[in-house]
C-alpha cells in the first residue's frame, strides 16, 4: 500500500520473506531499531531492496548500549546454561517468576560491566534497548531453527511421495518457500508483554511515529488488547472471506491509501482496530506503565492497529 505510513511492532528484526510480503501491500514499513551500530547484513539488504525503512530514534545511546551488551556477553560466556528468557528479563529489570534469580543475574552483569557508569544502570530506556537487542538475537535463532525443521519435514514428505510413485520433481524438492504457504517469519515471540513494554519505551523516543501500527503476531495483539482494553472494543469487521476486494477497498479508505500494490491473498486477513481520538503516545504510555487511564478522546487524532494473520 504505497501511501500508507506503517510501523512494524514490537520487533527490531524481520525475516526476508515476511518483509517482502508486507512491503508489497504496505510500501516500506518503518522498523525501529535499538542501535545505530552497523546494520546487520540481512536488514541492510532489506533496506536496499525497499522492503523496510529501519531507523534508530536514540543514536546517542549507542555507546552505552554496546558497553552493556559487552557485559552481557561476558556473563553468558561464564554462565552458558542460563541463556534463556529469565536472563533477558533480568537484563531489562522486568518482573520474573523467580525474582531472586533475576536479582542475582542483574548483580553479576553489573560486576562484569564495571566500565558502565552507575547512572546508566538505572536507566529504564537503556534496559529496554538491551532487552530488545537480545530478544532480536533470540528471534533470529528461533526462525532459523524452525525454518530448518520445516524444510527437513518438507523434504522427507517429497521424497516419500516420489518413492510411492506420486509426482515430485527436483524443483519441488528445492523449494525456497515452505509448504502450505508457511513463511519463514511465521514464529511467535517469547514473552510478548515484555516485548511491548520495551518497544514502547523505544517508540516514545520517535517524534514521527506513524499512527498505523502493524504486527504479524497473534500473541502480541492479544497482549496489547489486554494492556489497553479499549482496543478490543474498536475492532472493524471487514469482509475478507465474503468479498476480499471490498475488504481491501475499505481498508484503504481507513488508512487513507489509494490502493494495494498487489492483490491481497484470499487466504490472508487483517484484523483492524481503529481508535478515534487516541494518539500513538496514549497507547505507548499505557504499554509502558501497564495502566490504561480512560480519558476523553481528542477529535483530531486516530490510531489504527493491524494484525495480519494467515
Amino acid at each position: 500500500m504505497s501511501n500508507a505510513h506503517v510501523v512494524l511492532f514490537p520487533f527490531t528484526w524481520i525475516a526476508e520473506d515476511r518483509a517482502r510480503e508486507l512491503s508489497a501491500w504496505f510500501g516500506s514499513p518503518l522498523m525501529l531499531l535499538q542501535t545505530t551500530g552497523r546494520l546487520s547484513e540481512d536488514i541492510a539488504r532489506l533496506e536496499r531492496q525497499g522492503f523496510v525503512s529501519p531507523k534508530c530514534p536514540v543514536p546517542e545511546m549507542n555507546e552505552a548500549l554496546q558497553l552493556r551488551i559487552e557485559a552481557c556477553r561476558k556473563w553468558m560466556e561464564v554462565h552458558p546454561q542460563q541463556q534463556d528468557m529469565a536472563f533477558l528479563k533480568a537484563i531489562a529489570h522486568l518482573p520474573s517468576d523467580d525474582e531472586a534469580m533475576s536479582a542475582h543475574i542483574r548483580g553479576e552483569i553489573l560486576r562484569y560491566g564495571r566500565r558502565e557508569s552507575p547512572a546508566a544502570t538505572k536507566d529504564p530506556l537503556l534496559d529496554a534497548l538491551v532487552f530488545l537487542h537480545l530478544a532480536e538475537e533470540l528471534d533470529r535463532q528461533q526462525v532459523a531453527v524452525e525454518t530448518e525443521l520445516k524444510r527437513v519435514e518438507h523434504l522427507e514428505t517429497s521424497v516419500f511421495r516420489k518413492l510411492i510413485g506420486e509426482d515430485s520433481d527436483t524443483e519441488e524438492l528445492s523449494m525456497t518457500r515452505l509448504p502450505g504457504g508457511i513463511l519463514e517469519g511465521d514464529t511467535e515471540p517469547d514473552h510478548p508483554e515484555e516485548r511491548l513494554r520495551a518497544w514502547a519505551l523505544l517508540a516514545l523516543q520517535e517524534p514521527d511515529l506513524p499512527n498505523v501500527w502493524l504486527t504479524t503476531s497473534r500473541l502480541v495483539m492479544e497482549s496489547i488488547i489486554e494492556a489497553v482494553p479499549e482496543i478490543g472494543e474498536r475492532k472493524v469487521i471487514l469482509p475478507w472471506k465474503e468479498d476480499p476486494e471490498l475488504a481491501v477497498r475499505e481498508l484503504c479508505n481507513l488508512l487513507g491509501a489509494e490502493g494495494m500494490c498487489e492483490p491481497f491473498p484470499v487466504s490472508m486477513s487483517i484484523d483492524t482496530y481503529v481508535l478515534e481520538g487516541r494518539s500513538p503516545k496514549n497507547i505507548l504510555n499505557a504499554l509502558r506503565s501497564r495502566s490504561w487511564v480512560q480519558t476523553g478522546a481528542t477529535s483530531d487524532t486516530r490510531t489504527v492497529l493491524l494484525h495480519l494473520s494467515p
